[in-house]
Formats: structure tokens, sequence, C-alpha cells
């Protein structure tokens, strides 16, 4: 089914009804597959896999509503970014109902951050900070991924149509914020204006190892996270 085709049907069609329930349908596996992203907070007890699958559908609901075809970008990029969207908000919705063996977790995990940035002088690779703490990579990660959420004020509306480079950038914070945390530490520098020399010396790294993390890990990574 080509999407931009049956939407510039569904507007000639004055959003009809039935069409729509179509286009809705049609699309949601993208849904599902934000969901599976997001599942850490169901496993971790913060939300039922029901809250995710809502949110990701009411996200999904206003993309078909407000999507233009004729704007230059795909249906599948415009949706993703609405049903991230409203998931990443209905998990903002919960910041007081984090289990307290979670805030536990991410009080752990801060307290080893500055420990070992005052002992080493610098910041710990994801996997230096997992031998300290005895915790695979994977659940740091997750934990800073939820913060990162919860810092977030709900909004009732995630927002009008965007405009193509906004989808764009959007996606690419995203993508950024799943980056391993030192390639994610590198990035966000360049972003800042640094340059990769510039980068190695505030962070007290080689300069061949931190163009080897750009070039090889963090430039693939994000265009994968992207696509």
């Amino acid at each position: 089914m080509d999407m931009n085709n049956k939407f510039r049907e569904y507007y000639r069609q004055t959003k009809d009804p039935a069409l729509r329930e179509q286009l809705i349908m049609a699309n949601k596996g993208l849904v599902h597959k934000a969901v599976n992203e997001f599942f850490f907070v169901v496993t971790w007890g913060i939300m039922e896999r029901g809250d995710l699958e809502s949110a990701g559908m009411e996200g999904l609901i206003q993309a078909v509503d407000r999507f233009d075809p004729d704007k230059g970008y795909r249906f599948s990029t415009y949706a993703v970014h609405r049903i991230r969207g409203a998931i990443k908000n209905e998990i903002a919705r919960y910041r007081g109902k984090v289990p307290r063996t979670l805030e536990k977790k991410v009080q752990k995990v801060k307290r080893a951050l500055e420990e070992f940035k005052r002992e080493m002088g610098c910041e710990p690779t994801e996997q230096e900070l997992a031998k300290q703490l005895q915790m695979p990579v994977k659940e740091i990660r997750e934990v800073w991924r939820l913060v990162s959420i919860l810092v977030l004020e709900p909004v009732d509306d995630i927002g009008d149509i965007p405009k193509p480079e906004d989808v764009l950038k959007a996606e690419l914070r995203d993508a950024i914020l799943q980056l391993p945390r030192q390639q994610r530490e590198i990035t966000e520098l360049y972003i800042e204006g640094y340059t990769l020399d510039g980068i190695a010396e505030k962070l007290g790294k080689p300069p061949g190892t931190v163009r080897t993390d750009w070039f090889q890990r963090i430039i693939p990574a994000l265009k994968k996270l992207v696509q």
C-alpha cells in the first residue's frame, strides 16, 4: 500500500471514516515496534504493556488525522515521531509511580558515577560502571534512558505537524539517547561545537581513540538508529 497515495485519497474523500480506519489498522505495526522499544518500563513494573499500546495508538491516530502527504516525507517517518512522543509523554506521567526498588537502583548508579569521577577525574564508560556495580550494561542504559524521560513534563498535545527537518532532529535526539554512555558523551560534545581533538582533550582520551569511536562506531550506529 502506497501510504502517501492513500492519504491523498483520504483527503479527496473529505476524510472518509472508513478509509481513516483502514489507514490506522494498516499502520498498527508501527505502534508495536515502538512499544517494544520502551518495553523495559513494563519489565520494571512501572507500567502495563496495555498502557504503552494505548498511548502509541493515540499517537498513531493523531498522525493519521494530521499527516499532510504533500509535505515531502513518508507517513511512517512522521507517525513514528508522534507514536514515540505519545509513549514518552505517558511514561512521564508515571514519574510518581516508579517502584522504590528502581529508585534505589537509579540512585546507586548516580552515586557510582560521582565516585568514579571523583577518584579517576573522568566519566566512566558504561562497561566500567557495569563492572563496578556488577550490573549488565543494558540495565545501566535503560536506567539512564528512563531518567531522561521522567524529567520531561507531560503535555496535552505532543505537537503540531513538524517540518521534515524537525522530524529528523527528533529522531536524531532519540538515537543519541540510545548510544552507549561514552559514545553519547562524544556526540553531545561534538554537537556543542568541539572538534574531535578537542573532545579527546576534554575527556582525557587519546585522539585516535575518539576518532575511531566517531567514525567506526558512532556514525554507523546513528545511521542505523534513524533509518
